[in-house]
């Protein structure tokens, strides 16, 4: 499952970074229209969520550790 996510999760990103590129080399020529620093930021930060996903799903799952329960070691 999580593989199939991080999958969906690398096409969405792929798909925001084309969307993103025009954008950006529209600001390059016009740095002053705010809309479009508004657009990539949105963007951004949909990318960054994209990357969080896919690195939470590519950390393993570790089970807590046992050795915090109360009364161990007395």
């Amino acid at each position: 499952m999580a593989i199939a996510t991080s999958d969906l999760q690398k096409e969405k990103r792929d798909g925001l970074r084309a969307r993103r590129k025009p954008l950006f080399e529209r600001y390059e020529k016009n740095p002053n229209d705010r809309r479009l620093v508004l657009e990539i930021k949105e963007i951004d930060d949909q990318i960054a969520e994209c990357n969080l996903q896919i690195e939470q799903n590519r950390k393993p799952r570790v089970a807590p550790s046992r050795s915090h329960i109360s009364g161990q070691g007395r």
